[in-house]
Parts: structure tokens; sequence; C-alpha cells
């Protein structure tokens, strides 16, 4: 591991992807298929913000990066429509900040749809918004400098800020995060049989993980040679299982199609400092753009007694 900070953008950028590559996490993903709105499951999948994007298009604008067409193009990969793309290969966007005894690793979890069940699940007729395009999640980990261990743990989605010790984490091995179906939501302290609660989502239900049981989620682990992919088989319940393999991509690279080289974009992002997913509005029970963008986490406010309440970590508003 690097002893040293970098002194330039190459060599930060390689040690940033070694630091992340060896802390990074398995992923248990659960799906659900049990309405249109899943595609078949595919809307709890891991994938590229721009994974309807043909960058070997030698005319490629802004406006073809849009994030706005993300919730109906993952209909259009399921009807095989989207053309020379690798749809729906799973990523995990990272970044690591380097504190003076600490390095600070946050692991983003994409996905083109954040979504309801429809009919009741967004009220009769359509009034009560569940469901919105783009959803972006993510895992944050302290680690120490000085030791390389684990020191503490946070977990960010829909406006909460779950922290972790390292006696409700087992770092054995690389750290398991499970995320739900619909809502996303990342949590890291799962024993087998647990499910995730109070995810946000009224029409979201609790699924039980079981990690040792392989036809229950899609399981995610880092490729280490460059291979990505995930296979998934229909399951009992409704859902998918499978496994797979993710790309690790970089928020802050240097090169042009980085989520932070795209900021600017207005076809990507979004709201004060763009921090936030542009995303279409239609009637279909979808809500405009609520997605939080990697630098835009810290865009809610609780007071004092939430935070006690829920042991949240917060911040004010900032660019």
């Amino acid at each position: 591991m690097p002893s040293e900070t970098p002194d330039n953008l190459e060599c930060i950028e390689a040690a940033n992807r070694l630091i992340a590559e060896y802390y990074a996490p398995n992923i248990y993903h659960m799906t659900d298929m049990s309405s249109d709105r899943s595609v078949g499951g595919r809307a709890d999948l891991i994938t590229s913000v721009f994974f309807d994007v043909d960058f070997g298009d030698p005319e490629l604008t802004d406006g073809d990066l849009s994030t706005g067409n993300n919730w109906t193009n993952l209909e259009n990969y399921s009807s095989g429509l989207t053309g020379n793309i690798d749809a729906l290969d799973p990523y995990v966007y990272y970044s690591v900040v380097w504190a003076e005894d600490y390095w600070i690793i946050a692991y983003g979890y994409y996905h083109p749809r954040d979504w309801a069940g429809g009919g009741a699940c967004c009220g009769t007729p359509f009034t009560i918004s569940d469901s919105h395009e783009n959803d972006y999640e993510a895992s944050i980990f302290v680690i120490s400098r000085d030791d390389y261990n684990l020191k503490g743990a946070f977990a960010t989605f829909h406006k909460k800020f779950l922290k972790y010790s390292t006696t409700e984490i087992d770092l054995t091995n690389n750290p398991n995060v499970f995320i739900d179906d619909r809502t996303h939501g990342p949590v890291m302290n799962l024993t087998s049989g647990e499910c995730i609660e109070d995810s946000g989502n009224p029409c979201d239900g609790c699924k039980a993980f079981f990690p040792n049981n392989p036809n229950f989620q899609v399981v995610y682990t880092p490729s280490e040679n460059g291979e990505v992919y995930v296979n998934t088989t229909p399951g009992t319940g409704e859902r998918l299982y499978g496994e797979g393999k993710y790309k690790l991509e970089d928020i802050f690279g240097s090169h042009e199609f980085s989520l932070n080289n795209q900021r600017d974009n207005p076809f990507v992002f979004r709201g004060p400092a763009n921090n936030q997913f542009y995303a279409a509005t239609d009637e279909n029970c979808l809500e405009g753009g609520s997605a939080s963008a990697p630098w835009g986490f810290g865009n809610f406010k609780h007071s004092k007694q939430e935070i006690r309440a829920s042991r949240m970590l917060c911040r004010d508003r900032r660019p």
C-alpha cells in the first residue's frame, strides 16, 4: 500500500485505484421481478451511469450522455434495442480522500431506476411519487494509514447516514455489502436470514438474505483481470440469483467521461452545485431528479434530535 501521498495526478490516480481495489466489497444484491417496473429484475442490477452510451460513436455529443432517458433505455435494453453497447455491465464507482491518518473510501452503486410497484403503490390515480429515474447510494470505509485496518464505516441512502463500528462489520476478508431491491439501500451488518428494513419505499417488502445460499441473491465480487459480467437466472420468490464481476470506476478520474468531468454537463447533472442526476419527469408516477450525485450526499439536514435518535451523521449544505 502507498506510504506517502503522491505528488502528481497520474500517481495519485494509480494509488487511489490500488487502495480501492484492496478494500473493494463483496456485494449481495436482492432483486424483485414482481412488477413490470423491475424490467425482469434488471432494475435491481448495478451498472454504469452511461450503460446506454456507445462510446465508440465518433459523433457522440453531451446530449448522448443524458441520464434523462435511462429509465426508458433500461426497457430498451431488455428488448434488445440498445445497439452496440455493453449494457448492464456491473460497475462500482469509487473515490479516495487522503486525510493525515486515514484513507476515506467511498464506493457508489448506480441503478437506472429507484422503483415502486405501480398500482396502489403509486396512488389511485398516480398521485404519489414512489419512483424516480436514476439511483445512487454509497458505502464509505475509513481505513488507518498506519496499520491498514478498518476503523469505521458508513452507509448513505435516502437521506440516511448510518454508522458502523468495527465490532459490527466482519473484515476478515473484503467487506460485505447487502443492497436491497427497488430502493437499493446498502447495509453492512446483516446475518443470514435477515433483511433490510426501513429503506424508505412504502411498497418495499422485507426479503431475507442468505449469503451462503447462491439461490437467493445476485453476488458481485471485484474483477481482478478486467473481466466484467453478470449472469442471472430467475429463482423462487420472483427474484433473480446469480453472480458477477464488477468494474471499479474512479469518480474523479482524469479521463473525459468520468462523472466529475461530466459534472457541468446539464444532461447528466443538475441542481445546486450540480448535486443531482438529471432526470426526466412524466405522468407515469415518476418523480423528477432526486438521486444525489456522488458529491451531493451532504445536501440534507436533520435536527440534533434526529441525529441522536437515528445515529445519523450529516453536515450542512455545501457546494
